[in-house]
């Protein structure tokens, strides 16, 4: 049944379970109608709505959302291509009907779209960190973002790249939300060291940079290898995520669970003559592969130092923020963090 005043639209007609207003008028609806109706004439709330929103054309008590300002059922035109109807703007920080040049707050989906809503669309929220006020919500995937600067410029997309974009998108598996990589990791029967308030400032800002790289491919450089770094590898899903372990045992144990980019490395120093490291710091080596390297964030977790004797966290410390210093110098980064666990200890 198509009503309303514009029959143009492709999104004029009834989706009778949503309606959306302020409580207000809503409730003098209610209160003006459901007397009338004992459940024998209507016997759904789709069809008291219906019913209302018949008997009110050409009144603005109930309007339809024609031009899809509100509310978006994603698959109302072609319910076998989703991507087609949908696109999230990075710029917005959201989904955006291309068709109708606006993001609406509600998504909506019915039948074969479900799994473009948990596949691609869900995910992109549940990643995102949790923003300042103003800051994009979403996290774009990035073969389904496209560029556009904003909500009023989305051009519509052509059948065969809306395709070509959803196939893309879909090709890789989808990310897991990284609270839920968190809350997974501190429910193990040997959780991370971190607390999973750390665990979540860390995942946040990695996040983060992948916000400010609209969805694209943070890096991640971790001092120390564990049982919990295929962790970091899932938070970091898009981006690159690199390991550095002094200790071969933990490269073998945690490489028996995961394919991690891990390099084996040495330290000079110890935290029984960290003396002679304060008077004059010297750089560690670290392989050819990553010695040029710029990262968006650092995380120091390693090497051990909580027993006199070993290597201690001067000289990872050190690079980290030696390294941060030479790729804002040459323009590579516009800022970075580092973070540095077990921060209470004298060396540290």
């Amino acid at each position: 049944m198509g009503l309303g005043s514009n029959a143009s639209s492709p999104y004029h007609y009834i989706n009778s379970g949503s309606f959306i207003g302020p409580c207000d008028k809503v409730r003098c609806l209610l209160d003006d109608n459901l007397p009338t109706f004992d459940g024998k004439r209507i016997i759904s709330d789709q069809g008291f709505w219906q019913h209302l929103l018949a008997n009110s054309v050409g009144s603005e008590s109930i309007v339809l959302d024609t031009a899809v300002r509100m509310f978006h059922v994603i698959g109302g035109r072609h319910p076998r291509r989703p991507e087609s109807e949908v696109v999230c703007d990075p710029a917005m920080g959201t989904w955006c009907n291309p068709h109708t040049f606006t993001c609406p707050y509600v998504l909506h989906c019915n039948g074969l779209p479900k799994d473009f809503m948990y596949d691609v669309i869900m995910p992109s929220f549940e990643q995102s960190a949790y923003p300042a006020p103003g800051a994009p919500e979403a996290v774009c995937p990035p073969a389904n973002a496209n560029g556009a600067a904003s909500s009023d410029t989305v051009p519509p997309l052509a059948p065969a790249a809306a395709a070509a974009a959803a196939a893309a998108a879909l090709a890789s598996p989808p990310c897991i939300p990284y609270r839920k990589v968190v809350q997974r990791a501190v429910g193990r029967t040997k959780p991370p060291q971190l607390s999973r308030e750390q665990l979540l400032w860390i995942a946040e800002s990695v996040h983060g940079k992948a916000a400010a790289h609209s969805g694209g491919d943070p890096r991640l450089l971790v001092f120390g290898v564990r049982f919990d770094s295929g962790d970091w590898v899932a938070v970091n899903c898009r981006g690159r995520t690199v390991f550095l372990e002094h200790a071969a045992a933990w490269m073998a144990k945690a490489n028996k669970k995961n394919e991690l980019e891990a390099y084996l490395v040495s330290y000079r120093g110890n935290t029984k003559a960290v003396g002679d490291f304060f008077a004059q710091p010297w750089l560690m080596e670290v392989p050819a592969a990553i010695e040029d390297a710029c990262w968006d964030v650092i995380l120091v977790d390693g090497p051990t130092g909580h027993i006199p004797g070993q290597p201690g966290r001067m000289e990872s410390t050190f690079y980290a923020v030696s390294t941060a210093r030479r790729c804002i110098k040459a323009k590579q980064v516009d800022d970075f963090i580092v973070f540095l666990h077990d921060a209470e200890r004298p060396v540290e």
